[in-house]
């Protein structure tokens, strides 16, 4: 195996040398980092050991140009300095640095560490077709190191200004909206899908630039979910998909892009992400756009799940934590202000009170968590069967209530039943083989002379418990 030490003291550079010749190493030396870099080109070392501290160029600097060149990204490189404090080490390993070891008085611990670490070194791998061997001049890697710095600063400046939206962080639309109109400056893309898994669900957030087709869409959301859910091995639910810019999804099939790159984003815990870019559909991605998508994706996510996690909290006191649906509190709020609107304008209002059926036997046959995603399954059910304007909210229990607002009693029938059939339908994978669940409804609008919300309540939960004295999985009106 072969060596490069780099160290402008002939000292250190005489008692490396003779170290590494009785380790069996092949021993070529630098007095400079200059010299480092245009020997490390044609020596073709198996491993590099850098002081710091040089003429030209710093071992940080000859560290940074060597890890960013894919003919030497592999080569270790062990940086051997007198400086001690935190903040060196750290930079150290952020240049690429694979070991970092302080110069001790006690040369004989410095030579143990040393030993220590080439014993676990090996020949460094190189391709037959690369042929590695350079001639840098001077100023060849003078002009290199400017490259490295101007790349820096230009990611830097990205960074900086993707991170100057944390100012926007209490309005989820408006941080999306921003930060891909950024991106957009700096990136030519068709569409950004933005996934986020967390325990038991994923939320989708999506941008779409250009004219995209639905099919093409939904195929590329089905691979990510997959490729996000493949190492888990329970049933995971999409809690929620938003959709920004061009929102109509064309139906007609056409070529939507002409490239996909994804990054996956690891968070704590269980919770993790993925962001899909997808290129302009007569180009693909060019090199630097490549490089910048790496150095993006992980400040971009952390932005958009930080202003998710905010409206999630700012939502605490009105929703229900398992399902996300209005809590009891709130949807009873929303039903009595409905109702007087109602009321005042002599409009119709309904509403959907809905039971699951035998809901404690699943608890007690398959568990309280099994339990869990029934409701939350259920509650995304609901909430996929309402229009906008409507409200749904958990009233207690496996209990709960759908506001229709400007809808006569016959359209309210007509939705409970719709929902009824749904759920009755859907496959529960809480075992194998999955289970089915029914539920029981009752329907009352203020067609039925009531004069207040709680009697319009009180009304929809007899009805409730009529269907389910006659048997379940019916709507009762």
């Amino acid at each position: 195996m072969k060596v490069l030490i780099a160290d402008d003291s002939p000292f250190m550079l005489s008692v490396l040398s003779e170290f590494m010749k009785a380790q069996n190493f092949d021993v070529e030396t630098a007095e400079d980092g200059l010299q480092a870099v245009q020997k490390v080109f044609n020596f073709e070392p198996d491993v590099i050991i850098l002081d710091v501290m040089m003429p030209f160029m710093t071992g940080y600097q000859v560290a940074r140009m060597l890890k960013s060149d894919r003919l030497t990204k592999n080569i270790p490189i062990i940086i051997l300095t007198s400086k001690s404090d935190a903040a060196d080490e750290f930079w150290g390993y952020q240049v690429g640095a694979d070991y970092y070891v302080v110069k001790d008085e006690d040369m004989e611990s410095l030579m143990k560490r040393l030993a220590e670490i080439i014993s676990k070194l090996k020949p460094v791998k190189r391709e037959k077709k690369i042929i590695t061997k350079k001639d840098y001049s001077a100023l060849d890697i003078v002009a290199k190191v400017n490259e490295l710095l101007d790349r820096k600063l230009y990611e830097l400046t990205i960074l900086n200004e993707i991170g100057k939206l944390v100012g926007t962080i209490t309005n989820l639309d408006l941080i999306v909206e921003k930060l891909m109109g950024f991106l957009s400056k700096i990136l030519e893309y068709s569409a950004i899908i933005i996934m986020i898994k967390e325990k038991n669900s994923i939320e989708i957030i999506s941008n779409i630039s250009k004219d995209f087709s639905l099919k093409d869409y939904e195929k590329i959301k089905k691979n990510l979910i997959e490729e996000l859910t493949k190492e888990v091995d329970r049933e995971i639910l999409l809690s929620n998909e938003r959709i920004y810019g061009n929102k109509n999804l064309k139906k007609e099939n056409f070529k939507s892009y002409n490239e996909l790159r994804t990054e996956r984003i690891e968070a704590e815990g269980e919770n993790e992400g993925i962001i899909a870019y997808l290129s302009l559909k007569d180009k693909k991605f060019s090199i630097g756009e490549k490089a910048l998508l790496s150095s993006i994706s992980n400040y971009s996510f952390l932005i958009i799940y930080s202003a998710i996690l905010y409206k999630r909290v700012e939502e605490l006191s009105v929703r229900d934590s398992l399902t996300g649906l209005f809590n009891h509190a709130h949807i009873i709020g929303i039903l009595n202000r409905e109702f007087k609107i109602a009321e005042r304008y002599k409009k119709p209002i309904s509403i959907i009170m809905g039971d699951i059926d035998k809901f404690k036997e699943i608890n007690d046959t398959f568990g309280h968590l099994s339990g869990d995603f029934v409701l939350e399954k259920i509650s995304t059910i609901l909430s996929e069967s309402i229009r906008d304007i409507d409200y749904i909210g958990r009233y207690g229990g496996e209990e709960f209530l759908i506001i229709l607002p400007e809808t006569k009693k016959a359209e309210a029938v007509k939705v409970a039943e719709r929902i009824r059939k749904k759920v009755e339908n859907t496959e529960f994978n809480i075992v194998s083989p999955p289970i089915k669940i029914t539920m029981s409804f009752g329907v009352a609008s203020n067609e039925d002379d009531v004069k207040t919300s709680h009697l319009l309540i009180k009304k929809a939960d007899d009805l409730l418990y009529l269907a389910k004295k006659n048997g379940r999985n019916r709507v009762e009106f």
